[in-house]
């Protein structure tokens, strides 16, 4: 019972000391506690240009061993936490002010991310014309397929950044990616957390 107890307090004393991060943390204040960090460079998790290049940061030399890794921006701004585990999970700092506010099992690019770099006009209704097209070509039409012109045009949102009010068009873009991403949880019978069952 003896060899138990110092065991135990072994454990305790060891996991105490591992950093938890949750949702409500300040995202600067949690990154400072890493004592050395380690960089790993991110798969590409959006096709936004202020997504490309971002960075995984660690507390271990091999991204599979940490817990959790903080995601940055290719200039070094924290935008949230990647935590490894069952179920794996991101929380976002979705207001830009360093509090991880918001968590999801799927990525999305925070708003304010794009908002910040963009140009906000409101004379300018080149985004408003591009997804009014797009509804025309994917909800009114026959088909339901957008032409590649339009397509063309939504796009150039993701990469041009001196097009104003591009933040309208990634607020879409997440919007779609959580749809699809819903939907395709539902077709292999999971239940996703934005979902609530409502039939019995």
């Amino acid at each position: 019972m003896k060899n138990f107890l110092s065991l135990l307090a072994i454990f305790l004393t060891l996991h105490s000391g591992a950093q938890i991060i949750k949702q409500g943390d300040t995202l600067n204040i949690e990154f400072k506690k890493l004592s050395k960090p380690y960089f790993f460079g991110a798969p590409a998790l959006t096709g936004w240009i202020e997504g490309a290049n971002m960075l995984f940061i660690g507390s271990k030399p091999n991204p599979n061993d940490c817990s959790f890794l903080f995601i940055t921006l290719k200039d070094s701004t924290l935008i949230g936490v990647f935590k490894r585990g069952k179920p794996s999970e991101f929380m976002f700092d979705t207001e830009g002010n360093s509090v991880l506010s918001d968590t999801s099992d799927i990525f999305l690019l925070p708003l304010w991310t794009v908002k910040n770099r963009t140009r906000i006009d409101s004379t300018d209704k080149a985004v408003l014309n591009v997804l009014e097209r797009l509804y025309e070509t994917t909800m009114q039409a026959d088909d339901g397929h957008p032409d590649e012109e339009t397509l063309g045009r939504y796009r150039q949102f993701q990469s041009d950044t001196s097009l104003a009010n591009r933040h309208i068009a990634l607020l879409f873009d997440n919007y779609q990616t959580i749809i699809s991403e819903t939907r395709i949880a539902v077709e292999s019978g999971l239940q996703p957390e934005n979902c609530l069952r409502i039939q019995n």
